[in-house]
Parts: structure tokens; C-alpha cells; sequence
């Protein structure tokens, strides 16, 4: 009851990221909130994650998913099909912390192409490991941190609530993320990024300008809307990137 309580809280914290300016927060919340940026927080979550397991097979949370579903593998599988994506379209994915997006694309939609996740805690990519060895899974997984991310060449970098999480530590900077990216991709390749903390309009805006406009907004997916103190929004938005 205590780990279901505490991914629980995780799960909810995750999606109350938002700028401070924008909330009402007492003391306790701000410092759960900004924990959600550090390296430690996430050892623990996913050791947790890694014991629940071992204990019920229970393979973790999938961030997002119930915001965004398969919209997102959907909208890859449909620029395949019309030779916007090619087969052999290799990605990685920051952040991957159990895997189960890169799960996803290689069991139900036959990926062609190489499949990499990354994350900074070693616990994140141990669980990983483990379900992809459970599954015989062809996906690879390994410890990476942004600021120093040299792992080739790449037709897609995707990132799932990774740069939310990065930019609310107080010493990341935008342009290491963006940096990350820009070493990360081959020519003409492209950024899938899924935030709960940023319009899309935000995105675009700071990406392009972060990456001297090396990283052209080409499409934004579209999510049901919702309706609160006169503002209609998504839950989370999804932008994507050519170089």
C-alpha cells in the first residue's frame, strides 16, 4: 500500500509541474516539486519501481499515457507509412526511465531500426534492463546524462517529460539541453518532445531561439482540450522538430 501510495504521489507531483509563477504553493509542495529535478529523487523512484517488480511483476508507471495514449506512436507510424520515416529510423529516447515507450513502438508497431534509451539513474535503466531482458526485448538501454550525451547520430531524439524535469533544476540551462539534441541527430532528423510544464507555443519559442533556430518547429500534435477559469488547454503538449 505504501509503494502504490507513493507512485501515486509521484504520478500526481509529475503532473502538477508548472512555472512558479503560476502557482499557489506552500512550502512543502515547492520542495516536492523542485525534487522532481534532481537525480536522487528519480534513484528512488525507480528502486522502487525495480523492488514492486521483483515483488509483482508490475512493470511501473508509463508517464503521460493516459493523457496521450498511442496519438503519439500513431503519428510516427503514419509518417512511415507515407515515407516521411523511413525504415531503419533509428531513435533514442531521453529519459526513457522503465522503457515502456520504446516497449511500445517495438511490440506493437514492428519497429524497423535502432532503439535506444538513456536516463541518468542507474536504478531507471536497471528496471529497463531487466523488463527488456523479461521481454526479449531488442531495445538497448544505458546510463547517459545530458550534459555529456555522446551516443551517435540519430534520426529522432524523443523526450517524454525529460525537459520538464531538467529545467527545474536550478543549475540546468535550456541550451545544454538543446546542445544534447544537436549532437544527438543526424541531418534533417528530428526532436519528439512531449511537455506537461509548457505550451506548445512556449516550446517552439525557446527551442528555436536555445538552438540559434537550428531546430525548426514542423508539427504539434493535438490533444483533447479542457476548459478551467476561462482558459482552455491541454494536459500536456507535444511538438516536433527538424534540424
Amino acid at each position: 500500500h505504501k509503494q502504490a501510495a507513493a507512485r501515486r504521489r509521484a504520478k500526481e507531483g509529475y503532473r502538477s509541474i508548472t512555472k512558479r509563477k503560476d502557482l499557489d504553493m506552500n512550502e512543502s509542495e515547492c520542495q516536492y516539486t523542485c525534487r522532481l529535478g534532481e537525480q536522487s529523487y528519480w534513484d528512488e523512484h525507480y528502486e522502487m519501481e525495480l523492488r514492486n517488480y521483483e515483488d509483482t511483476e508490475d512493470e511501473g508507471l508509463d508517464w503521460f499515457s493516459e493523457n496521450i495514449g498511442s496519438r503519439l506512436i500513431d503519428w510516427l507510424c503514419r509518417e512511415n507509412a507515407i515515407g516521411m520515416i523511413p525504415d531503419g529510423f533509428d531513435i533514442i529516447d531521453l529519459g526513457c526511465g522503465n522503457g515502456a515507450w520504446l516497449f511500445e513502438i517495438e511490440a506493437k508497431r514492428n519497429w524497423k531500426g535502432r532503439l535506444l534509451g538513456v536516463d541518468n539513474s542507474t536504478k531507471g535503466i536497471e528496471l529497463a534492463s531487466t523488463l527488456a531482458k523479461a521481454r526479449e526485448s531488442d531495445a538497448e538501454f544505458c546510463v547517459a546524462d545530458i550534459h555529456s550525451l555522446s551516443m551517435g547520430k540519430f534520426h529522432c531524439v524523443h523526450d517524454k517529460g525529460t525537459y520538464d524535469a531538467f529545467m527545474l533544476h536550478k543549475d540546468n540551462r535550456i541550451e545544454d539541453y538543446t546542445a544534447a539534441v544537436l549532437r544527438s541527430l543526424h541531418p534533417q532528423g528530428r526532436l519528439i518532445l512531449t511537455s506537461c510544464n509548457h505550451t506548445a507555443e512556449e516550446l517552439i519559442t525557446d527551442l528555436s531561439r536555445a538552438s540559434n533556430s537550428k531546430l525548426r518547429h514542423i508539427d504539434t500534435l493535438r490533444y483533447p482540450t479542457f476548459r478551467f477559469g476561462g482558459r482552455e488547454g491541454a494536459a500536456v503538449s507535444t511538438v516536433s522538430f527538424r534540424l
